[in-house]
């Protein structure tokens, strides 16, 4: 699984046009291996990105505790119903990214 924040451009290419037009993805000039300069579209926000993997996330639960302790999914837990959470308690009793105490929310 590759670390990244942009698209191929062959990648989703029927999507691209409407994230674009929406700016949720924006062009970018990068260097690449042989030097040459090319435009790749990148997402403008992380957030955006974890918007479409929690939508990844919810039609296949077997990714949810796939990647449960890899920190680079954790903006997809965090906005997460808490009914959603609640089928996560044996993967976060051996986490310990839920290890930590949690504050008390006043209202």
């Amino acid at each position: 699984m590759a670390d990244r924040n942009w698209l191929d451009p062959g990648e989703f290419a029927n999507e691209q046009p409407a994230l674009e037009d929406y700016r949720l993805l924006v062009r970018t000039i990068i260097r690449n291996q042989e030097g040459e300069e090319e435009s790749r579209p990148r997402f403008r926000h992380d957030k955006v990105a974890d918007f479409f993997l929690k939508l990844a996330f919810a039609d296949d639960p077997t990714l949810q505790v796939a990647h449960f302790d890899d920190p680079r999914f954790r903006g997809v837990y965090l906005p997460m119903p808490r009914r959603q959470q609640s089928t996560l308690p044996v993967v976060c009793a051996t986490s310990s990214y839920c290890a930590r105490p949690r504050r008390a929310i006043m209202r």
